[in-house]
């Protein structure tokens, strides 16, 4: 990881997470009164120097993924518990077909983005 800033929701405030061979997260403790900022520091985290920050989730996991996708390569999406200081792996199933679906050649990249804690309701209105 090389320079990524993002704004997130950390735990119901605001935070400004960065990450430059690492994560740190600015969280603001109170934002109505002076508006203080707190530091959170992360050890460094190697292999994800092509990996972007896609948030928080509720559970205060920081997820992570690809930044770029070659057309042939498998999406894995990373989970980081800093309670715990450990991290998961989730493959995503069936990115095969979306390859073959929008004919992508082997020199082509995908922008992937990634929204933590969607829920989508299939119900009609």
């Amino acid at each position: 990881m090389d320079h990524h800033f993002t704004l997130i929701n950390y735990q119901g405030k605001l935070g400004f997470m960065c990450c430059k061979k690492g994560v740190a997260i600015w969280v603001m403790e109170d934002a109505d009164k002076k508006q203080e900022w707190s530091k959170i520091i992360f050890y460094e985290m190697e292999g994800l120097e092509n990996w972007r920050i896609a948030g928080v989730t509720l559970g205060g996991e920081i997820v992570f993924v690809n930044a770029m996708l070659k057309c042939y390569e498998t999406l894995y999406v990373f989970y980081y518990d800093p309670k715990r200081n450990s991290m998961r792996c989730i493959e995503v199933e069936g990115t095969g077909t979306m390859v073959e679906d929008i004919e992508c050649e082997r020199k082509h990249l995908l922008l992937i983005w990634a929204v933590p804690n969607l829920v989508e309701n299939t119900m009609r209105l």
